[in-house]
């Protein structure tokens, strides 16, 4: 039980790291530019939170994957 616990943990921990790139990858996808030289403040709050939804879908991207693998696993192996 511990060892479930514990490799849930590093799961999650993993999980968030990778979504931070993935979150980049998202912002960079929707091609987000300023309408002028610099970003308006409003800008910058869309941006952050562009950034906070890209993350949010890397992290449940991640676990949908996770999930995917674990029951292919369990019909594969018949328990």
């Amino acid at each position: 039980m511990k060892e479930q616990i514990a490799t849930e943990v590093m799961f999650f921990f993993i999980a968030i790291i990778v979504a931070i790139p993935v979150a980049f990858l998202y912002l960079y996808l929707i091609d987000f530019e300023p309408a002028f030289e610099g970003l308006s403040k409003d800008e910058k709050v869309l941006e952050m939170d562009l950034f906070l939804i890209g993350g949010l879908l890397g992290f449940i991207g991640l676990y949908l994957v996770r999930f995917t693998i674990w029951g292919v696993k369990k019909v594969l192996t018949g328990d």
